[in-house]
């Protein structure tokens, strides 16, 4: 029995889906990575079996996926023969070689189910692996939360001790204790400092003959100075101002 090989046109090959279990429309992806496989290498590997049923014609008995993926190599480089090397049976020997592809899938098949069970010590390992993977994840979602919750704490801290600007009402009502004193000249100061410290000095004599008294408005404010001593353009400049 001669097994050599011969490259026979794709045209001249019959195709019986019926009599295979390969479904090239489940096997697109498969198809698409051989067929690009095919371009690179300019050639195929394996050898698909066929069966001779006239002079120049034969049917397809084992290789499907090469056939299609062939085809496929073609439509991507059509640079690429039309033609596909086989292995050819005359009818009489096809059940032989059909036998030696049946022992050859069966000893596949054994090594594909032994590969895919696990041992023991694997299983083990892998739900080791599970569980740190899950304690690695647990932690590092801790760890994430009370960061940020330490940066919460830490500006809730640092906001605390930073002086809020005091409303320019307040300063004027507390304007005999010296800080404020010192804040109403300072805030002032762009009408200029001597201004700055007569208008502080009037407001102070003003609280002086009544502490108990509130300055309720702007308007309030300038009553009490000297006339002209502020405009109301000047008092809305000291409001824009103050923070």
């Amino acid at each position: 029995m001669d097994l050599s090989t011969s490259l026979v046109d794709l045209d001249s090959i019959e195709l019986k889906p019926e009599d295979s279990n390969f479904n090239p429309e489940t096997k697109k992806l498969e198809i698409e990575h051989l067929a690009h496989s095919i371009v690179k290498l300019q050639g195929l590997l394996t050898i698909p079996i066929v069966k001779r049923t006239g002079v120049e014609s034969y049917q397809l008995i084992s290789g499907y996926l090469e056939y299609y993926a062939t085809l496929k190599a073609i439509e991507l480089e059509p640079k690429l023969p039309d033609r596909l090397r086989v292995f050819i049976f005359d009818r009489d020997a096809i059940e032989i070689a059909l036998e030696q592809l049946e022992a050859i899938q069966k000893v596949s098949n054994t090594i594909d189910s032994n590969s895919k069970q696990p041992n023991t010590t694997e299983l083990q390992l892998n739900n080791i692996t599970s569980m740190l993977g899950k304690l690695q994840t647990d932690l590092g979602e801790k760890i994430s939360t009370n960061i940020e919750q330490s940066k919460l704490e830490i500006i809730k801290n640092i906001d605390s001790k930073i002086p809020k600007p005091l409303p320019p009402l307040e300063a004027f009502d507390r304007i005999l204790e010296p800080t404020f004193y010192q804040m109403v000249i300072k805030k002032l100061a762009f009408l200029g400092n001597k201004k700055a410290t007569k208008i502080a000095d009037r407001l102070r004599e003003e609280k002086e003959k009544n502490q108990t008294k509130k300055f309720k408005t702007f308007k309030e404010v300038q009553e009490c100075l000297p006339k002209g001593t502020l405009s109301k353009e000047k008092m809305l400049d000291i409001i824009d101002r103050w923070n």
